[in-house]
């Protein structure tokens, strides 16, 4: 009887085994190894826009996980978030997900936070604080809206083609 043991799999040893037995005529018996990778995952999409003054509250999921992590860190930008004595900035953790939650945010807060557990890919958000008035780019235009706008476009292509 043998036992092939795979110690700390990695993606990479992923694939068909085979184990031969010396008889004749030989005997093959294979196997498939999958290895699936732990995660971490950040909801919301990879970009956040929160108003300055405000508070934001980023939720790393962790999934395909075979034992809770020992441990989950958060990182703002490559600084590890460190708690702060008035509690503006805290973490609550929990067996599958780590909430890091941020009041009263100013520009200071803004950049790239990575949810790091430790035994699964990190994950990140980038994080926008926005003051005053919002970006033309997160400005979006609804369908009726859009087209409106391109029937008003064609109508007077039309009037300039017919005036020709």
């Amino acid at each position: 009887d043998w036992t092939l043991h795979v110690r700390y799999a990695q993606t990479h040893d992923a694939g068909v085994y085979e184990c031969q037995l010396s008889a004749h005529p030989p005997i093959a018996v294979f196997t498939t190894l999958n290895v699936i990778e732990a995660v971490a995952e950040i909801g919301g999409g990879s970009e956040r826009y929160v108003q300055i003054g405000s508070s934001v509250q980023l939720t790393c999921t962790l999934k395909y996980f075979t034992e809770p992590p020992t441990y989950v860190f958060w990182y703002h930008a490559e600084h590890m978030v460190n708690y702060d004595s008035n509690n503006r900035i805290t973490v609550a953790n929990g067996i599958s997900e780590s909430e890091l939650r941020i009041s009263q945010v100013t520009k200071a807060d803004s950049g790239n936070y990575t949810c790091q557990p430790a035994n699964a890919r990190p994950a990140s958000v980038s994080l926008h604080i926005i003051t005053g008035e919002t970006p033309a780019a997160m400005q979006r235009a609804s369908a009726t809206e859009v087209q409106y706008r391109l029937s008003i476009t064609l109508i007077s292509s039309l009037l300039a083609l017919v005036a020709l």
